[in-house]
């Protein structure tokens, strides 16, 4: 599963317009920044550690995808928050996890600066050229 969206704009503020933040699991992290980098997509593996997981408690929800008040580690808030969605390969309590990663396109989505390498300013289709070299990856088994 791969998940392109952004949750909070906090991405945006550490990598600013150009770079797309990558978390999940690290082996198709590992594919998907491969990917970015073949086709002129600047993406960087960022972690996604379990310190994070108590900032999703809330009071009135189930679950919450940003902690009100706090200025801190948003983007992570918010990855954590779709990790707890993503299910296991098989209905064992114990199985592994579907590999998953998510794509924070907070920043590069919407380029407000200069244009550079393909990219004009303006709306950018980011991921697009990394998902299909992704695809074409699987499909030809590698």
């Amino acid at each position: 599963i791969v998940d392109v969206a952004t949750l909070t704009g906090a991405a945006r503020n550490a990598f600013g317009f150009r770079t797309t933040p990558v978390m999940g699991d690290a082996a198709l992290t590992a594919r998907l920044v491969a990917a970015a980098g073949r086709v002129g997509e600047d993406f960087w593996t960022v972690p996604l550690g379990p310190e994070w997981r108590p900032q999703l408690k809330s009071d009135v929800a189930d679950l919450a995808n940003v902690k009100m008040g706090a200025t801190a580690g948003g983007m992570f808030i918010a990855g954590a928050f779709l990790q707890d969605f993503v299910g296991r390969v098989s209905d064992e309590e114990d199985a592994p996890r579907i590999p998953w990663a998510h794509l924070d396109i907070a920043g590069p989505a919407n380029n407000e600066g200069g244009g550079y390498g393909y990219t004009a300013p303006g709306t950018t289709g980011v991921a697009v050229r990394a998902l299909v070299a992704l695809a074409a990856d699987l499909a030809q088994g590698e």
